[in-house]
């Protein structure tokens, strides 16, 4: 079933365009405003590049493509279910100065997120649960919005990255900095080694194929 949604902000597009603000926000500009400013009332303390917005659409299996991997769902409309049940939560752990930070390691879980946002991470495999009316009602209406940061989005043009904080997204910049907040995401690839290694390149290969 095709994706019944858009997204806005940060996008990559093919065919060697590149990082680009997406076609439904620069067809849509006053709404694309409306929802970042909500998301980000919502959400002072979450940078964000991007928002996918879907209607009535259950997600299968799967694990985001260019997404860093912290992740805001919230669903909203008159239905029942469509939880989203996440392969790995995180869970704060302890770091060598006394601090904390977002780690996996939590285990399965399945979110509840309906008018309420909710953290997941988005390079963990989700779907989304099952939907229904509700009682009494004739049907169900699911629509979910997924705040996240695009993999690029510290590697924008200047144009590009001055047309997202236009638009109130927080995470978007061409000088290669990166956020605080994501600093503790990112694979350090030289951990890694052989197999490991291996496997860490074909999964981003992987997921380079796959449109934001």
């Amino acid at each position: 079933k095709a994706v019944t949604g858009m997204c806005l902000g940060a996008v990559n597009v093919l065919g060697g365009v590149g990082m680009q603000v997406s076609a439904a926000s620069q067809n849509y500009p006053s709404t694309t405003k409306l929802v970042a400013a909500w998301t980000r009332a919502a959400l002072p303390e979450f940078p964000f590049s991007s928002l996918q917005v879907n209607y009535n659409y259950a997600a299968k299996k799967h694990v985001d493509g260019n997404n860093i991997g912290p992740s805001y769902i919230v669903s909203l409309g008159e239905h029942e279910g469509g939880e989203l049940w996440v392969a790995d939560t995180f869970v704060e752990k302890a770091t060598d100065d006394g601090g904390t930070v977002l780690r996996g390691g939590g285990g399965e879980s399945v979110v509840n997120c309906h008018r309420k946002w909710s953290l997941f991470d988005g390079n963990s495999e989700h779907y989304t649960m099952p939907y229904r009316p509700r009682e009494g009602a004739a049907k169900a209406t699911r629509i979910s919005i997924v705040a996240f940061t695009h993999s690029s989005y510290n590697k924008l043009d200047a144009e590009t990255a001055a047309d997202l904080k236009e638009a109130g997204f927080t995470a978007g910049s061409s000088d290669g900095e990166e956020l605080e907040f994501f600093k503790s995401f990112r694979i350090d690839k030289s951990e890694l080694a052989g197999d490991d290694l291996a496997a860490y390149l074909a999964l981003r290969e992987a997921r380079k194929a796959r449109p934001a």
